[in-house]
């Protein structure tokens, strides 16, 4: 017999909105005085690295690509400039196939949450913006990492991780959720490499119409 299903996670780019090209754009303008070479590596840097914070890539960029110092000024002026270059686009950009409607049904029947490396407050005022924040139970971002994200919600609504389920389309989302031992379906996005490790996930889809149901298969949706 299949389990309730209790509650779900939610990652935002590239699972809810087809963003993850708007952020790899801003990257591109911010870094725009240096050669294409650098670019192009810092561009593929961000697409392979799905989930991680602004704050944890802007670092890595500098430590390991610029090989240049960063100062915490630095840090936020990039950090103000990547939201300012993605705000606009954050409120036009689609739906993934499938998410709206899959938000909009679920969230009649189980509490919802998004789970993002975007800020949190970034994050809460782009789901107000875009009139889906009623949808979801709360939404949580950056600076707190995906992993205690997930353990703080599962402890604070006494929720059993077996009857949760996220969804993501990056290694730190199924990890956040293996260690967490919350099954996982990975979404797959067509033209991109497959992020994911052979790690305990329950599906793989190409859009959030394939979900229900592979869910279905494991969990009876109340």
């Amino acid at each position: 017999m299949n389990r309730y299903l209790d509650a779900a996670f939610f990652d935002f780019d590239g699972v809810i909105t087809e963003s993850n090209e708007i952020k790899a754009s801003a990257f591109e303008i911010i870094f725009s005085d240096y050669p294409e070479e650098i670019r192009s590596r810092i561009v593929d840097y961000h697409l392979t690295t799905g989930g991680k914070s602004r704050f944890v890539k802007f670092k890595y960029i500098y430590d390991q690509i610029l090989n240049e110092p960063l100062s915490n000024e630095q840090l936020k002026a990039h950090c103000d400039r990547f939201e300012e270059v993605c705000r606009k686009g954050m409120l036009r950009v689609t739906y993934v196939p499938g998410a709206l409607n899959v938000i909009k049904a679920w969230s009649e029947t189980i509490p919802l949450y998004i789970i993002t490396g975007a800020p949190l407050e970034e994050a809460r005022r782009i789901t107000e913006n875009r009139k889906i924040s009623d949808y979801f139970h709360d939404v949580f971002g950056s600076p707190v990492s995906k992993i205690e994200w997930v353990q703080r919600i599962l402890q604070a609504q006494h929720y059993r991780a077996d009857r949760c389920l996220f969804i993501g389309d990056a290694q730190a989302d199924q990890v956040a959720a293996a260690v967490n031992d919350v099954p996982f379906i990975g979404r797959l996005r067509k033209g991109y490499p497959n992020p994911f490790t052979d790690g305990p996930s329950i599906a793989y889809i190409n859009n959030l119409t394939e979900l229900e149901s592979s869910v279905l298969k494991h969990f009876t949706l109340r």
